[in-house]
């Protein structure tokens, strides 16, 4: 056959199939069909299958049939692979956000509103609900893993919703963030940690000290979890400031409140006050001035310290590296590429990776070759839950070894790709 009718029958392929599926999304039975065989997938490769073809049709399905996709995505936010959940919790967002098609007529400017325009707000209020305040029949762990995703789903809020539309999603989550005194430790760091993601344009000033007031609150609680959550959102709320407006004054004092002697937490407070134009020659002499690497390093590989406190462990390494100690770089880089491969929480590989990336350009020829085929080994493990982030940061350290190492490494994956099913990790 030839190339030109080649890609003429892969594109009528395409389109055929595509028929196919609109076909069976365009039925309110066969697309429940579709749900409980999603629901009842056993093969991680089907799940995501499923949830691609969600990603994918989700902006042409029925009302009634968004409302199905949203229940059946809630319930993989308690799903044993974090990618899954990710990809769910983003799915939501997406979804409200583009619930209805936005290409209608112009209606006249007294005509009564379609109660049907209702429906996403309501929903977004009704899944707010279900994220930050999780069934009492969920265990801690399943609570954990329901309100991590709440800020990946305001993140995609954010990205797919319309500007007329999104002051009615963001003050419906913003109503949250009052009495603190009343939020639990679990319902409160999940408020903490998606609120930093929110852009500070979404909200006015007004707004900014009731939010810094409700962190400030946490950041003197003495919880380890809670003080990091809080003084992040600080240092994210004190960007768009200058140092002489009046807020900046309380976030300094808020930072100076949490107290304790970790460090992860040592270099938030010294973060914060630094920007506030705050004296912080004692937090420089404790960070900058003896050995601190040994300690995160315990730190970030031990099950019991919180995702958290990881991430600021690895930008305080990373920070220890920009002010001049250097000494420990290429163990640093080693850990980074070890995490990126072991850690259990997506966010915490995401933030090594991100960190290894920047520190390969400072390292020798032959360090840099060392840490990329010490993270390609991660591909050979054969779990896709522990590779599929592995690719992204390999291939952009890879950038910055010599050419004929590179090339060894690209001989390298040219091999795993065409390795047989058998193997450790068989080509995709």
């Amino acid at each position: 056959m030839p190339p030109d009718e080649t890609v003429d029958s892969l594109i009528l392929l395409s389109v055929e199939h595509n028929l196919k599926l609109m076909h069976q999304l365009s039925s309110e039975r066969k697309f429940g069909n579709i749900i409980e065989a999603a629901r009842s997938a056993k093969s991680w490769q089907q799940l995501r299958a499923y949830l691609d073809v969600f990603d994918e049709y989700c902006t042409y399905l029925s009302v009634r049939q968004k409302t199905q996709a949203l229940a059946f995505l809630y319930e993989l936010l308690v799903h044993r692979e974090g990618d899954i959940r990710r990809q769910a919790a983003s799915l939501i967002g997406k979804i409200i956000a583009k619930f209805h098609l936005v290409y209608r007529k112009e209606v006249p400017a007294d005509a009564r509103t379609d109660p049907a325009e209702e429906v996403p707000f309501t929903l977004w209020e009704e899944y707010l609900d279900k994220l930050i305040y999780p069934d009492h029949k969920t265990t801690p762990q399943q609570r954990g893993q329901i309100g991590y995703t709440l800020k990946l789903v305001v993140d995609a809020l954010l990205e797919y919703g319309r500007s007329e539309t999104m002051p009615r999603f963001i003050g419906a989550l913003l109503r949250y963030y009052d009495r603190p005194e009343e939020k639990d430790e679990d319902t409160a760091f999940t408020l903490l940690d998606a609120i930093r993601y929110l852009p500070a344009q979404q909200y006015d000033q007004e707004t900014r000290g009731r939010l810094i007031r409700f962190a400030a609150w946490f950041a003197a609680s003495g919880n380890l979890r809670l003080q990091a959550a809080a003084l992040q959102f600080l240092r994210e709320a004190q960007r768009s400031l200058p140092q002489d407006h009046p807020q900046m004054a309380q976030i300094a004092a808020a930072a100076r409140s949490a107290a304790g002697g970790s460090l992860p937490l040592l270099f938030l407070r010294y973060k914060v006050l630094q920007r506030a134009g705050e004296d912080v020659s004692d937090y420089q002499a404790a960070l900058y001035e003896q050995d601190v690497t040994s300690e995160i390093f315990l730190d970030n590989l031990k099950s019991a310290t919180h995702w958290i406190i990881k991430v600021v462990g690895i930008e305080l390494l990373q920070d220890q590296v920009e002010h001049g100690l250097r000494e420990h770089m290429l163990h640093i880089a080693t850990h980074f590429s070890n995490l990126v491969k072991v850690s259990e929480r997506v966010g915490v590989r995401h933030a090594a990776g991100e960190a290894l990336v920047r520190l390969i350009p400072l390292l020798r020829r032959e360090q840099r070759n060392e840490v990329v085929v010490e993270l390609g080994k991660g591909l050979e493990m054969g779990q896709y839950q522990i590779s599929k982030y592995i690719p992204e940061y390999l291939g952009r350290a890879a950038l910055f070894l010599h050419p004929s190492e590179l090339d060894e490494q690209v001989l390298w994956l040219k091999n795993l790709l065409g390795s047989p099913p058998t193997s450790p990790c068989p080509g995709r």
